[in-house]
Order: structure tokens, then sequence, then C-alpha cells
């Protein structure tokens, strides 16, 4: 009888909470006019989002108006707020919205500034947190087609309180782009830097316009990071990949300084000297650090001791020393955690010299992700954890090791979202519960590297995970329902249609194939093990079911927000189906399923909310593996046609070839220099078909000189026309003869030159008389991988075209 009279009056009072009913023509935003610019903007977000739900404007005042209902800014005198809390409070004489802000030191709206993670913005938290608790809004992506709201003329509002407070200290997701990127890919007028200045490879109409709209767009992802409560309330950690600058700064003065590999102290390769190792068993290295960082006037107690990127570590006596034994089948540098925490805790007992409350920042990543098996961290060691989210039960066991042997403090800094190959591929689920495993084991804070702008492809993955931080007690299936809730009655077919992705994409064929996936893409993130064998991994019948799915939800009765949020799937949808036909063909079918895909990119580029620049880099770095940029090349041509997969190739260690004029010999004259021939549609590093295992070996590791040649038809038909061999990509540069006599040269110098498609013209070196063309080509490599690596072509255009 008790459950009875208990339920009957938890359903009486919950039905009977005062509703509080707002007609925002007669209501008003209330904020001192001197409050701080944090809460200035906060107020401006009100009065934005109240406009697009109710179509009025309400005004802002410095102070009540008579007969209005006020919506209130300002902490109430004597509250006290815990670090980034955020309050607001519901009435019917009221609303009050308030939170713990960094102040700016002016009422002047720096957005900028207060969009950035160390600016602590409770009071815009408390309008977010309001306006999803009171008014059911979602923010599922940046800019106003983000957002979902139901449109009413009448505020309908409930008597409440509401509070939310950071359960992490530190909350970050990298934004897709970057203000410290613009420079890089805009003029100094602000219009858009050419490729070849070494601008974005994305053609120039996928590209926001100008710099401003570039900046825009940056800031729209920016604030939907605020939107989702990231930010921090903690010491900035210095962290990030420490010692880039070094041997610009030591490499001649201090060779020592630097990791011993291939019994020379000098970078790995030549072009990225921003990788190059240290030698972390150097007691100079750990003072010139801690030099470095007494140095800085500005310094807190956080001192960096970050490894670069790359490969390359020491194999010096000493360092080897600082390391374990390998562990069964294990090579010397799987494995190097236990000589990286020392390193970190060398450098921590110098800084202490100076701070006793200094504190080292180091990371867990690569080759020494892995808990220590000697050493111990202190509670002054904070890991920027990079970790491995394929085996959550490893995950966990690793967890435990490192809390075993001393970490208190981690950052939890993965490189997850770089698994996004711009197609669904249900890995959500995985990421998430990665990330509540961090959180079972009281991670201080996330770093995610990186959001990838993909919002109508794979923004439930970031939603979730974004949410997951404003609440972590939350589980998946939560957040994904509240994402799919945005379609109304299509909710469940939506949800359906993640499922299909996440149950047949990632779960039946990407997490049983994950080894070989990984191995395949070791130099190129995992997704590029499944964009290099992307018929592995989906099927046309994929967007068939996923399409049928989506058919059922339009069927239901849906808002107009809710048919084009619908519509846009469908979209998306043809997209990915498209996307997946480039990247499977091959041939002449692949550059016709590449003119597809282009035209449809063409006519939806502003419907689809994509970060198209990004898209396209991803597929070039993988090869051009839908084949747009090759496309975009040979779609200025009236024919073409293929040239054979196997050239004769010859090294030329010595680089006597230019002397030698190796360039004027004939194809049988440079085979019999060593007799062998290379596929071009992979780098000579990558020849898995080649027979001869001591020259495959060799290749490996070769940067330097080789030279190509091929004897190549020209159909009758295509004299008096411009004629031209059209490179997928050399790595890194080329210079192309036909019968001897130079056509022209493709030189390595934007950072995308090695991968970018380009047409040397030779209608002046054909000799019509022969049967076929002797084409030589002499390329270039100084560091990493070399060679002609996609498809050669030979096109034909009428002159002057």
């Amino acid at each position: 009888m008790k459950k009875i009279i208990f339920a009957f009056l938890s359903t009486f009072f919950a039905v009977t909470v005062p509703a509080v009913e707002v007609d925002p023509a007669k209501a008003v935003i209330v904020v001192d006019k001197k409050a701080d610019g944090v809460v200035q903007f906060a107020a401006l977000e009100l009065q934005k989002y109240l406009h697009w739900i109710t179509g009025t404007k309400i005004a802002i005042a410095d102070k009540p108006v008579a007969g209005k209902y006020p919506f209130i800014f300002g902490t109430p005198a004597g509250v006290k707020l815990k670090p980034e809390e955020a309050r607001w409070e519901v009435t019917k004489d009221h609303t009050r919205l308030y939170g713990d802000s960094t102040l700016t030191g002016t009422s002047r709206i720096q957005k900028w500034k207060i969009l950035t993670t160390k600016t602590k913005s409770g009071d815009l938290t408390a309008v977010y947190d309001f306006l999803e608790k009171q008014l059911g809004v979602l923010f599922l992506a940046p800019g106003k087609d983000g957002v979902s709201f139901e449109p009413v003329r009448v505020l309908d509002l409930k008597e409440d309180k509401g509070a939310w407070v950071p359960k992490l200290a530190y909350r970050f997701m990298w934004p897709d782009r970057a203000a410290w990127a613009a420079p890089r890919l805009y003029n100094q007028d602000g219009s858009i830097k050419e490729a070849k200045q070494g601008g974005s490879p994305a053609p120039a109409e996928f590209q926001p316009a100008t710099r401003n709209e570039y900046l825009q767009k940056e800031s729209e992802t920016r604030l939907w990071l605020k939107q989702q409560r990231m930010g921090q309330n903690v010491e900035a950690m210095n962290y990030g990949h420490a010692f880039t600058q070094w041997w610009k700064r030591f490499g001649k003065t201090h060779p020592e300084y630097f990791a011993l590999t291939k019994g020379k102290r000098q970078p790995l390769a030549p072009s990225r000297p921003d990788w190059n190792k240290l030698c972390v068993s150097n007691p100079a290295v750990w003072k010139q650090i801690v030099k470095d960082w007494a140095g800085n006037k500005n310094r807190g107690h956080f001192i960096n001791a970050c490894e670069n990127d790359g490969g390359g570590f020491c194999e010096c006596e000493e360092c080897r020393k600082l390391d374990m034994p390998p562990r069964p089948g294990a090579k010397w540098d799987d494995d190097l955690s236990d000589r990286y925490v020392y390193f970190a805790n060398q450098v921590l007992n110098e800084a202490r010299k100076i701070d006793p409350e200094a504190k080292v920042a180091h990371y867990g990543y690569s080759h020494y992700r892995f808990p220590p098996r000697r050493e111990k961290l202190t509670p002054a060691n904070y890991l920027i954890y990079v970790s491995d989210m394929m085996d959550l039960k490893k995950l966990e066991a690793d967890y435990q090791a490192w809390q075993k042997a001393g970490a208190r403090h981690f950052l939890l800094r993965p490189n997850h979202l770089h698994m996004n190959t711009s197609l669904p591929m249900g890995f959500e689920k995985q990421l998430f519960e990665a990330f509540k495993i961090g959180i079972k084991y009281g991670v201080m804070g996330t770093s995610y590297d990186s959001l990838h702008g993909f919002w109508d492809i794979s923004g439930l993955t970031d939603y979730v995970l974004a949410r997951g931080h404003v609440d972590p007690s939350k589980d998946f299936d939560h957040w994904v329902n509240e994402y799919c809730s945005a379609y109304g009655a299509a909710a469940p077919e939506v949800r359906a249609y993640f499922d299909y992705f996440r149950t047949n994409i990632w779960e039946k064929r990407i997490m049983p194939n994950r080894k070989k996936i990984a191995e395949a893409g070791r130099y190129g993130f995992f997704r590029a093990g499944v964009m290099t064998d992307i018929a592995s991994y989906y099927r046309e019948s994929d967007f068939d079911a996923a399409e049928k799915i989506l058919r059922k939800g339009m069927e239901k009765k849906l808002s107009p927000q809710q048919k084009r949020r619908l519509e846009t799937l469908l979209l998306v949808n043809e997209h990915s189906r498209l996307t997946f036909r480039a990247m499977a063909a091959k041939g002449q079918e692949k550059i016709r399923a590449a003119m597809k895909l282009i035209h449809f990119r063409r006519a939806n580029k502003d419907r689809l909310n994509l970060n198209w620049e990004r898209l396209f880099r991803i597929e070039l770095n993988y090869g051009d593996c839908t084949g747009t940029r090759a496309a975009e090349v040979l779609g200025r041509y009236d024919d073409f046609r293929k040239t054979p997969q196997w050239w004769v190739f010859c090294t030329d260690p010595e680089q006597v070839g230019e002397k030698e004029k190796w360039h004027e010999l004939s194809y049988r004259e440079l085979w019999k220099k060593n007799r062998q021939m290379l596929r071009i549609d992979a780098p000579w590093e990558k020849q898995r078909y080649l027979k001869d295992a001591k020259f495959k070996k060799m290749l490996e590791s070769y940067d330097g000189i080789g030279y190509y040649s091929q004897t190549l038809p020209i159909p009758a038909e295509w004299k008096g026309k411009e004629i031209y061999l059209i490179f997928g990509a050399v790595d890194e540069s080329a210079w192309v003869y036909v019968n001897g006599k130079f056509a022209g040269k493709h030189i390595f110098a934007a950072a995308n030159d090695w991968q970018t498609p380009f047409a040397i013209p030779i209608t002046d070196t054909i000799d019509w008389k022969k049967e076929k063309q002797a084409v030589v080509v002499r390329v270039e490599d100084k560091a990493g991988q070399g060679g002609i690596w996609r498809p050669v072509m030979l096109a034909v255009r009428e002159k002057n075209k």
C-alpha cells in the first residue's frame, strides 16, 4: 500500500511542476553593461538561440524592464562556485544563469579568447545546460544546421534548478581546423594558396573561399566544443613533442644530444629533423631540458619531457642498458617504456633542484606506451597516455599495470579519431568504451587528436564521445539515443542505420582482421590498412541496406527540420556509396567512378557538413585512393591509354647516370645494367611481387637515384594533337625523357608534391617513324619511400584546348 501511495504522490508532483510560460515579445535579457566579456557573450548566445527557437529576438538590457520577464545574468552575492561550475534556475518571476568564468578583464567580447580551452566559461555553460534541459536543444554539430530544436512561439519553461560541474579537470577534442594553419592555406590577402605554393591539395572550390571564412568555420567548431563543456580548471600542462627544434639548435654544436642510429647521430630522415630522437641516457640532455625550462620567466611547475614523433630510437650502449630484455619474438625496440620512464624521472630530478614542486609530463606512446617492468613513476609524473583501443581487455590490464608502476595522473591523449576514413565505420562504441575504461581508472583529463569535420558522416562518433565528457556516468546507448532523437519519429531507423555499420563493418569485418589492417597501415595510421584494401571491408550491398533503412524512416511523420536531417543522411549514404566505388575500382573504371564522385561532390558540397579540404587531403595521402585527383587531371583530355604495369628499373647509387647519359639508353640497354623490373603502382621499397630477394631487401632502405624505362606505342590517330604522359604520383622528383630528349620535370618543392598527379607534354619528342617511343624517367628520392608509385598513362587532346 505504501508503494502505491508513493507512486501516486511521485506522479502527482511530477505532473504538477509549475509551468512558466514566457512570451518572448514580453521578455528581456538582463546583463550589467560592465560585466566581463564572457558574461556578455553568454547573453548574446542565449539571445541567438531563443531567436532561432521562437522567431523573436529578445532585447538585451542592463537592468530589468517593467512588465517583461527577465533572463538575468550574474552570480548572486555570497554564492561560491566550484571551478567551471554552471547554474541556472527558473521561477515564475525570472530565470537566472551564472557560473564560474575566467575574467578576461574587459566587458568587450573577445570571442577568440573566450572559446579557448584555458578560459573557464561557466556562464556560457549555464546557457547551454539551460537550453538542453528546459527546451530540449541538442548541439549535434557546429553551425545552425547542427542544432536540433522544436520551433515554438511561446517558451514553455518549468520551475526548476540546474547545475553542472566537470568530472574531469581537463577536457579537449582538437578542432578539425586551426588558426595557426591558416597562413599555410591562405595568402596574406586572404585568398586561397595554391597547392604548389604549399597550400591545400583540395580543389579550391571545396575550400572556404577566404581566410576569414576558414577562421569562421574554426570558430563554429570551437563554439561546439564549448557547448560540449570542453575546458580545464587546472594548471596548464606543458606537453607535446618537445624537441622538434633541437636539431636546428644543437645539431652542429651538440650532436651527442641526439640518437645514435645506423652508426650516426643525425636525423634518420633528413626531411624530418623534427622527428630526430634524443640520446635519453645522456645527462647533458636532461640538464639542457631543465635549463631551457628554468630560463622561461613564464614557466609553470610542469616540465615537458615528451619525445619527438616518428622512429629512429637511440641505439647507443648506454640507452640500450635502460631497456628490458625483449619479450619472446619481439625486437629490441618494440618496448622502450623503461627507458623513457627513466628519462622522465631524471629530468624531474634535475628540475626539482630548482623547483621542489616541479612536475614532469611525458608520453606513454608508440614504442613506449606499455607499462614499465622495472622503473617506477612518482606522484609528480604526469603520463600523457596515447592508448590503444583495439583490445579493451588489454587496455584495462595496461591501466592496472601502469598504476602498479606508480602512475597516478593520466591525461588520455589518443589518436583513435584518426581511424576515420570518411566512410561510416561503426567504431564509435569501441572508442567510447575505451574512454569509459579511462574514466574507471581515474584519468584526470583527455585530449583527443582530432575531430575530422565529417559531421554528416561520423558526427555520431564525435557526439557520443563529447557527451561522455558532459556526464561520464551515462552509457553509450544513452548518448546514441539522445543523438537519434533529433530525427523525431524516425529515430529507430536512424539508430538502425548506425547499428548496421557498427555490426557489419566494424564488428564482423574490421575487428576480426585488425592485426592485418594494422600491419598494412603501419606508416599511415590504422585507416590506411582499410582504405588501401577497401573491398575487403565494404560491399555495394551495405549501402543498399542502409538506404532501405533510411527510406523506411522517411515514411514517418516528421517535422521539416527532422525530414531535412534524414534527407541529409540519405545524401551521405549515396556519397559513401560513390566513394566506396571509386576506392574499389581499377583501371579506366576507376577514372569513371572518380568522375561520378567529383560530380556528386560538386552538386552537394554546400549541403553536406563536411570538411572537404581534410577529406581530399586524406584521400590523396593514401595514394589518391578515390582517383579524384587523377580524374581531375585526365578530365582535361580527350582520350587516354594505360602504360604497362612493369617497367625496367636500375638504381644509380653512385649518381653517374647523368654523366653517362643513361636517359639516352634504350630499354634493353638499361635492362642489362642490373636486369630488374619494378611495378609502377608501388614505391620501390614495397615491391612485394619482386622475385629477387636480395635486390628487394636492398630497395627497402634505398634512398637515392633510380631510372625507369619502357617503350610505349602512340596511336596513329593522335598525330597532330597534344600528347602527354600523366604520372599518378612520383616520390619525390622526376625528370622525363622520350627518345633521349628531355620532355619535362616534376620537382619536389611543396609538401604534397610526392603524392600529386602531374602531366608532362611529350608531343615534340615523339618520333612518328618509330613503332614505339623510348621513355626514361629519372627519379630522385631523398627520404622515406621513393619511385613511381601510381600508374602512368598516355593522354591526348586537341591543340590549344
